[in-house]
């Protein structure tokens, strides 16, 4: 399991009921903190967290370091240790914290699974901005990526593992970057080719090599 970080508001959402040590993946960037007072604070109605906005507050920061809080990015998987209303105390590299529910899902059973390149998919969801971090905890320029409809799951080949639960695919151009710019936030369908994650500049387990973008 790879990590680019170590990662109560009355909106939270609620994760189905769950079995302990399930595996659970993350939909959004958000943090991950010992102190549930703290990740109360922190977190804004749609899941996402004061300190990972583009111009985060001292005060916000400071609750974060306050807090023993992490940045955890969206599509990271943790272990669920118990659920609660509207939090859940998860296991991560070792250590045991408290996420919001609302950023979470469990991870569902493989079907109907993807190949990697040569093969081509067509996927829909919606394109967004994503959070990213330096290995300092540093928020930079962040990424683009495929939020899908659902999950996918991939099967193995001679060089890429098999992976389940996949939900957000960074999306990566070789061509170079688009002269209009991917309509952000509204329903789109991709086509492309799927490949695995294989060095510390890719921000998801699995990626889309986008070959064409179509709106809805």
């Amino acid at each position: 399991m790879y990590f680019r970080n170590l990662l109560f508001v009355s909106v939270f959402g609620l994760l189905p009921s769950l079995a302990s040590a399930e595996t659970l993946v993350a939909v959004r960037p958000g943090v991950m903190c010992e102190s549930a007072s703290a990740l109360a604070q922190l977190t804004l109605p749609d899941g996402s967290s004061r300190s990972a906005l583009q111009h985060p507050t001292a005060a916000a920061l400071a609750m974060k370091e306050q807090g023993h809080c992490w940045n955890i990015g969206a599509d990271a998987e943790v272990q669920l240790q118990k659920q609660r209303k509207n939090t859940s105390i998860i296991s991560v590299s070792g250590g045991t914290y408290v996420v919001p529910n609302i950023d979470f899902e469990p991870v569902q059973p493989r079907k109907d699974c993807l190949a990697y390149d040569p093969a081509t998919v067509t996927l829909s969801g919606k394109i967004e901005h994503e959070p990213s971090y330096t290995d300092d905890d540093t928020r930079d320029g962040g990424y683009s990526a495929l939020v899908l409809d659902h999950q996918i799951c991939t099967i193995s080949d001679s060089f890429d593992d098999a992976e389940s639960g996949r939900r957000v695919l960074q999306l990566v151009f070789l061509n170079g970057w688009p002269k209009a710019s991917p309509p952000y936030d509204m329903p789109v369908t991709i086509t492309g080719k799927l490949y695995h994650r294989d060095n510390g500049n890719q921000e998801t387990t699995v990626l889309i090599e986008v070959e064409r973008i179509q709106t809805k």
